[in-house]
């Protein structure tokens, strides 16, 4: 079911606002996580934090797929159209077996999250720069191996994937 996997995804936001030690990022993901628990929309956790900190998608992953799974099996349905949200859970049928389900997924991506051992850094894009958490570094920007592969990519015409 969908509703587990937008309930992961609010978890993991919890998560990396109860465990971000920089104040813009703790701000983000408070601002990302009050969309998706009131109304499912959840694109703002999706950019601003899963595709960014990569290994978060294997806890929304994980966390929904569990979750779906005792919705699945508990049998719970939508009485209506609706986006997956905390407001809309008695939209579902039977609700308390919905509900299980889906604040499941939520605990589990949160806590996969608050417990994961690594920070959350920002590592994605073609370019790396020097730059650490705590701001200090020395803004040196290095070709990564992926800049070379793109560019075999991109002047072969998508012939080098």
């Amino acid at each position: 079911m969908l509703a587990a996997a937008v309930f992961a995804q609010i978890g993991v936001a919890t998560g990396i606002m109860l465990r971000a030690r920089d104040k813009k990022l703790k701000g983000l993901a408070g601002s990302t996580m009050l969309p998706g628990a009131l109304a499912g929309v959840t694109e703002p956790i999706l950019y601003g934090f899963i595709l960014r900190y990569r290994k978060t998608l294997v806890y929304v992953i994980g966390a929904g797929a569990i979750g779906g799974a005792i919705n699945g099996t508990l049998g719970s349905q939508s009485l209506v159209f609706n986006f997956p949200s905390f407001l809309s859970i008695p939209a579902y049928s039977p609700m308390i077996m919905h509900a299980t389900g889906v604040l499941t997924a939520f605990a589990l991506a949160f806590l996969a999250t608050v417990l994961s051992t690594g920070k959350f850094s920002k590592r994605y894009g073609f370019i790396y720069v020097d730059k650490h958490d705590d701001g200090s570094g020395t803004l040196e920007r290095k070709k990564k191996k992926s800049f070379y592969w793109y560019k075999d990519v991109m002047e072969s015409n998508g012939e080098k994937l």
